[in-house]
Order: structure tokens, then sequence, then C-alpha cells
């Protein structure tokens, strides 16, 4: 049985810098264990590793320890030490005291010649100042704006569970997913998991699929599941296809094959009727916009709260320039 839906960013704008060079820095480099590549594809293991090495700086190794160790990072770029950086650090202070998971502030002055490696990572020298990343343990960017755009609950909010971390991180890393719920009280898991090692095999998809398993037993992922149309209490194993930035192209219950996933591929780029090269009637057309065949990196990360929910990131002038240095916290 397919199902199709729709989970993606979409709508508001940040600044143009920040995007496009969030769009060339989420390739991460492969690394992990050969039997999960070999049975997964590059990108199953990549999804669960630490944030890894970026540079020098302290920022740098402050993100670097706090991806070793387990914790999201706050991270706060900014500019200039003046009133909006207080209000930003008054906010991402509050914020962290709702954050369930153990979490560490870290700052950054994209001034500081010593910070440029973080800063070109993210791509933020450009960006409107302050402005906020929260990053999973990771490294997938679970929600990121200006702070005058976010709240404490915002933020509190977009901490993810370790199966959203890992999807929302293969999806910017250019990556379609395949998401298994499945546990000791699903069926069919051995007959879903025969579709899913099928569509790895094909070249085309292979070497650019994740594969996440979560058990829909766990109640730390019924939220996560339940936005993505899954019934957490359902005793048959789901599979759930996505394509980036954040759509659902393809859901199927019990035992699957290679040849349905690839329809649901093939038909999520395929044009819809009375589509042409601009698009259906001025919109564009496919699931998101996009080419499912052809996953493009997404230049921010979907902020899961709903099946049909559209993040707003929205442009705001930036101050100036020079301050203070890097700051860290832990939990």
């Amino acid at each position: 049985m397919s199902k199709k839906a729709k989970w993606s960013i979409g709508g508001g704008v940040i600044a143009a810098a920040i995007a496009v060079m969030l769009i060339l820095q989420f390739v991460m480099p492969s690394s992990g264990s050969s039997s999960a590549t070999a049975r997964f594809g590059v990108a199953t293991a990549r999804a669960a590793e630490p944030i890894g090495h970026i540079g020098s700086g302290k920022a740098a190794e402050a993100l670097e320890k706090a991806g070793n160790s387990g914790k999201y990072v706050i991270a706060l770029f900014y500019k200039e030490d003046n009133d909006q950086l207080a209000s930003a650090r008054s906010l991402v202070e509050s914020s962290r005291k709702k954050i369930a998971r153990k979490s560490e502030i870290v700052e950054i002055n994209v001034a500081d010649p010593s910070e440029q490696d973080v800063v070109n990572k993210y791509g933020t020298s450009r960006a409107p100042m302050p402005l906020v990343l929260l990053i999973a343990p990771n490294g997938a960017i679970m929600t990121g704006a200006p702070a005058s755009q976010l709240d404490e609950n915002k933020l509190a909010d977009a901490v993810g569970t370790k199966g959203s971390e890992q999807v929302v991180k293969a999806l910017q890393q250019k990556n379609m997913v395949v998401l298994c719920a499945q546990g000791k009280k699903t069926a069919d898991n051995a007959g879903a998991m025969r579709g899913v090692e099928g569509f790895l095999k094909d070249p085309k998809y292979g070497q650019t699929t994740a594969v996440v398993k979560v058990d829909p037993s766990d109640p730390a992922e019924t939220k996560f599941l339940s936005q993505l149309g899954v019934d957490p209490g359902s005793t048959v194993a789901t599979t759930v296809l996505l394509a980036p930035p954040g759509s659902v192209i393809g859901t199927f219950q019990g035992a699957t094959t290679m040849d349905k996933l690839v329809a649901s591929v093939q038909a999520a780029a395929a044009p819809k009727k009375g589509c042409g090269p601009s698009g259906c009637g001025g919109k564009p057309c496919g699931p998101t916009g996009g080419t499912a065949a052809a996953p493009q990196r997404a230049p921010m990360t979907v902020q899961p709260q709903s099946a049909q929910t559209k993040m707003q990131l929205t442009k705001i002038p930036p101050p100036s320039a020079a301050a203070p240095a890097t700051k860290n916290q832990g939990k």
C-alpha cells in the first residue's frame, strides 16, 4: 500500500549567503563501519556519526567535543556585542533550560579570524546577526534563524529524537532516506527489508540512500513517527521513502519490493498532468517543486512538527562588525 505526504520546508527565506553556503557545506566526509556501509549504502553510517572534525578555533573544538559527548549545541553567531546579542543570549539561556537533552551553548564571533573554520562550514559570514542554529550531536541542523525570529519554545521544540536526527542529517547530505519502522512487535520485518535491500543494490539509488531504523514501540519516537503519518501502534512493519529536502514520496505496509520503491521515486519525479518546463500554472511540479530522482542538498533543515508544516525563515538586516570571544557552557 502506497501513500504520499509532504514533510518539507517551504515558504519563507533566509539570507542568500547562508542558503548558498549551507548547500555547499553539507556533504560530510565518508567514514563509518564497513559493515553498515556494505549493507545499507554510504549514507547510513554517516547519518548517526557525531559532528566530527571541523577545524581549528575554540568554537570548532567545542562543537566537536559536544558531538562526541552526545550533546546538542545552540550555536549563537554574532558580529557585535550589543543589545541584540544580549537579547539573543537571554533567549538561548532560557531555551537551554527547557531542553531535556544534554546541551551546550557555543558563541561564535564571525569577525574573529580564529573562528573561520566554523564560520565557513555553516556559511554564516554574511547572514543576519545574531543567528542561532540548533545542532544535533550528529551534526544535523534541527532549526536555524535570526535570533529575532525565534523564541525559547521554538528552539526547545526543535530538539529531535535519534530517528529524526538521522533522517534530517541524511537529507541534508543530499540523500534519500528509507525509514524502516519495525521492531520485535511488528510482523513482515524481513519482507520489508528485502525490498529495501534490493533498492540499495540499484546503482542509481544505493549510494545516495540512507536507511534509518526506528522501533515503533519506542515511546521517544512516537511523535516523530506520527508526524510522518506512521501509526506507532501498528503491528506490521512500515517503510517510508523520503526525498530531499523532506518529502514523503512513498509509504508501504508490510513486505515491499525494490520495484515499488523505484516506482515511487519515478512517480514523484515525473511531471504532473499539464506540467511544462515552467511548472503547473505557474507553480512548481512534483512533491517539493524538484526532482526526487536527483536529490538536492537542503539549504536548511526540516523542523518536524506535522506532515504539512512549513518553517518560515525570515531575512532581517544585519547590524555591524567586531566583538568579543567564544563562550562554552555545559549541562
